[in-house]
């Protein structure tokens, strides 16, 4: 009886071998014609080629381990920054804030009237300060004077009558700003429209006088109190 052909003899699985390290990376697969024994390489073994089973005939080895992690890649260079974003909308104006309290009224120190302004008001001649007869006797010392005064329209701004007692006197729209008159009496005196303006009456007594209408700005009152801006005594 005649012994079947063995197609897999050492030099077709030499050759086998060979085609396989070739085209092993692009999975095709290793087909026998069993009519012909032609061996081929193709996606898929069709009509009488049957696929050659290559771990049965040695060719395919058994799976090897599992090799190690290769070494992390360097980094990748860094992106270009994106584009700015729009700004965002102006946000709307908060409300006004609630009025602060008034402060305080100021305050002009006593007898205030500085050397400038001394210089710029005409004195009266030192023979115009005697003599109580109506006229401008602005900055006069009347220091010394007795008895009571009958004078009207008068201007004794910046005048001195500390310590004088001017009681039972008749003065009418007397101009007495800037004057010092400190401890001055005017009891029982009748007193009409003065202006007080700046004047410091400190101790000055008006004990039955009869005061009508009188002016006051920042004037240092008989209580040693300030007036203020329109302010009484």
């Amino acid at each position: 009886m005649k012994k079947p052909h063995n197609y897999f003899s050492t030099a077709v699985i030499l050759g086998i071998s060979q085609i396989f390290l070739l085209v092993n990376a692009q999975a095709d697969v290793f087909c026998r014609n069993v009519k012909t024994g032609v061996v081929t390489v193709s996606k898929s073994c069709k009509g009488a080629a049957k696929r050659i089973n290559l771990a049965k005939i040695g060719v395919l080895g058994p799976k090897g381990e599992t090799g190690t992690t290769g070494e992390t890649g360097a980094a990748g260079a860094t992106g270009a920054a994106g584009e700015t974003g729009a700004a965002g909308a102006t946000g709307t104006t908060g409300a006004t804030g609630a009025t602060g309290a008034q402060g305080a009224i100021g305050t002009t120190p006593v007898n205030a009237m500085s050397s400038l302004r001394r210089a710029l008001l005409i004195r009266a001649s030192e023979s115009a300060c005697t003599g109580r007869s109506s006229g401008t006797r602005t900055f006069c010392s009347f220091a010394g004077e007795v008895g009571s005064w009958n004078v009207f329209s008068e201007n004794y701004t910046g005048s001195t009558f500390s310590g004088l007692d001017l009681s039972d006197s008749n003065l009418q729209s007397i101009n007495f700003s800037f004057a010092t008159m400190v401890g001055v009496q005017f009891d029982n005196s009748n007193i009409q429209s003065p202006n007080f303006s700046f004047a410091d009456l400190t101790s000055a007594t008006f004990t039955g006088a009869n005061l009508q209408s009188p002016t006051y700005l920042y004037t240092v009152c008989p209580d040693g109190s300030n007036s203020g801006a329109e302010g009484t005594c």
